[in-house]
């Protein structure tokens, strides 16, 4: 992940700001990835584009580059009904926000809540 100073600067944000939409983009991919998990498992091609496409809509808007290149590759091949090993890709996604988790939990020592 870029830096949180040069990033919130790139997306016009004050460090403050970024953490927060980071930590609600984290909450919300936890849920996401369940989802995510679950819809690989039943095999459900719709909804695997479905919530790889909500996921990709949020990294992409934060620029976590790593997140939506991995969630875009799930959903376009979920879009096709490729056969391929979703889980590998999700253990993939699950690995680079797992990532941004702990790169997160740095951050927030580095830029405490004011």
């Amino acid at each position: 992940m870029k830096d949180i100073e040069q990033l919130a600067h790139t997306l016009g944000l004050s460090e403050e700001r970024l953490m927060h939409k980071l930590d609600a983009f984290l909450i919300y991919a936890q849920v996401e990835l369940a989802n995510l998990e679950d819809a690989i498992e039943q095999k459900k091609y719709k909804k695997i584009v479905r919530h790889a496409h909500k996921l990709s809509v949020k990294a992409d808007k934060l620029n976590l580059d790593e997140i939506y290149i991995h969630t875009e590759h799930i959903e376009i091949l979920a879009m096709f009904k490729r056969d391929t090993d979703y889980m590998l890709l999700f253990n993939e996604l699950h690995e680079a926000l797992f990532k941004l988790h702990e790169e997160f939990a740095e951050a927030k020592m580095l830029f405490p809540a004011r």
